[in-house]
C-alpha cells in the first residue's frame, strides 16, 4: 500500500518525510500515485487547488513555484453547509476565488493565462476546507504537497461572474466569523486568477492528466489559514462575485 495514501486514509498526523520526499518532483509523483489509489473510493476528482502562490510565501518556503493538490468528489459542499469540527483533526479554512471549467483542459497545449481563462465558465467565492494534520511547526513543502496540501474539500458560493466581467484587483474581500470581521481588504488575492489557472492547467496536463469540464479550481487564499471551532458562522463576500457561507 502507498504510504502517503495510507496516511491520508487514516488521517494520522503527517510526519516530516524529507528523507523519502526530498524535492518537489518526487512530491508530485507521490501525490499522483497516492491520490490515484484513493480517488475511486471518493468518487474521483471534482477539483484542483493551487497553494503557496504568493511571491512572499514562495520566498519564505524557498520553492520556485506554487504547490498544488486535488479535491475529491465527496468533499464538495454547497454554501450554507453545516460541518462538524469533530470530523477533522485540525480544521481550518481559506477564503478564495474559485473557478468552474466550461470545457476540458487537455494535454498537448501550452496554456497561457488568456487561453486557460477562455475555458472558464465563471469565477465565484469559495471556502477551501483544510485539515492541517502536520506536527506543529513542520513545514517541509515536498512533504505537504505529497500529502495533498491538507485539502479537505470546497464550499461553493455564488452567483459568480464570467471572465472579463470584473477586475480581481478591485474586489473587496470581507470574511466574518459570527458577524465579526476577520479579513477585509481590496485586491488581496495572492495573484491574478488567470495566472493561477494557467499554472494548474500546465502542471496537470504536462503530466498527462485532463482537467474535465465542470471541475472546480481553487485559486489561492486571501488570508492565512483560519482555524475553526464549533458554534461558528463563517461568511465570505467578494463584491460582485457574491458570497459563500458555512457553519460549525
Amino acid at each position: 500500500m502507498n504510504k502517503v495514501a495510507q496516511t491520508l486514509r487514516s488521517r494520522d498526523w503527517i510526519k516530516d518525510c524529507r528523507e523519502d520526499i526530498p524535492d518537489l518532483e518526487t512530491a508530485f509523483d507521490m501525490q499522483d500515485a497516492a491520490l490515484a489509489e484513493i480517488a475511486p473510493e471518493r468518487g474521483g476528482f471534482a477539483g484542483y487547488k493551487i497553494a503557496f502562490n504568493s511571491l512572499a510565501l514562495m520566498e519564505k518556503l524557498n520553492i520556485p513555484h506554487p504547490g498544488m493538490g486535488r479535491v475529491f468528489a465527496d468533499q464538495v459542499c454547497e454554501s450554507g453547509v453545516s460541518l462538524d469540527v469533530a470530523d477533522y483533526k485540525y480544521f481550518m479554512i481559506e477564503p478564495e476565488i474559485a473557478a468552474v471549467l466550461a470545457e476540458d483542459l487537455t494535454p498537448g497545449t501550452n496554456y497561457t493565462p488568456a487561453l486557460a481563462e477562455a475555458a472558464v465558465e465563471r469565477y465565484f467565492p469559495a471556502f477551501e476546507l483544510l485539515d492541517r494534520c502536520n506536527f506543529e511547526g513542520m513545514m517541509h513543502p515536498p512533504t505537504v504537497i505529497a500529502h495533498n496540501v491538507f485539502n479537505a474539500g470546497i464550499v461553493l458560493g455564488g452567483p459568480g461572474l464570467a471572465p472579463g466581467e470584473f477586475d480581481y484587483r478591485a474586489l473587496e474581500t470581507v470574511c466574518t466569523d459570527n458577524g465579526e470581521t476577520v479579513v477585509q481588504g481590496k485586491g488581496i488575492a495572492p495573484q491574478d486568477p488567470a495566472e493561477a489557472l494557467a499554472f494548474l492547467a500546465n502542471h496537470f496536463t504536462s503530466r498527462g492528466q485532463v482537467l474535465p469540464k465542470g471541475s472546480y479550481l481553487l485559486l489561492g487564499a486571501h488570508c492565512p489559514l483560519y482555524k475553526l471551532e464549533a458554534g461558528r458562522q463563517l461568511k465570505l463576500e467578494l463584491g460582485p462575485l457574491g458570497s459563500v457561507s458555512l457553519s460549525t
